[in-house]
């Protein structure tokens, strides 16, 4: 359990991450239409399909901004082999003990 101050910190870590590290995506008709196409190419489960067109989202305006590759942080076996096969860079946890 955490103290108060341990959980202001965390919020404070985390609003900071926010702005900094995160993007955020507007679900939004292209991204709509984007998940519906991962659905049909890969079989994902409905939000699988969301998370996928978002990464793919960012992926593509990182790419434009010549930043460097995003990575997908998943332990989902079916959506990381998805992302991989669009071409993403995953790190999957499992995959460290």
């Amino acid at each position: 359990m955490l103290s108060g101050e341990q959980a202001a910190g965390a919020m404070g870590a985390l609003r900071r991450d926010l702005e900094w590290t995160y993007s955020v995506v507007e679900f939004d008709p292209t991204v709509s239409e984007l998940a519906l196409t991962m659905a049909e190419r890969h079989g994902l489960r409905g939000y699988d399909c969301i998370q996928l067109a978002a990464a793919l989202t960012v992926k593509r305006r990182r790419e434009a901004a010549s930043l460097s590759p995003l990575e997908l942080a998943s332990a989902d076996w079916e959506l990381n082999a998805a992302a991989r096969a669009e071409g993403l860079q995953v790190v999957d946890p499992n995959d460290y003990p």
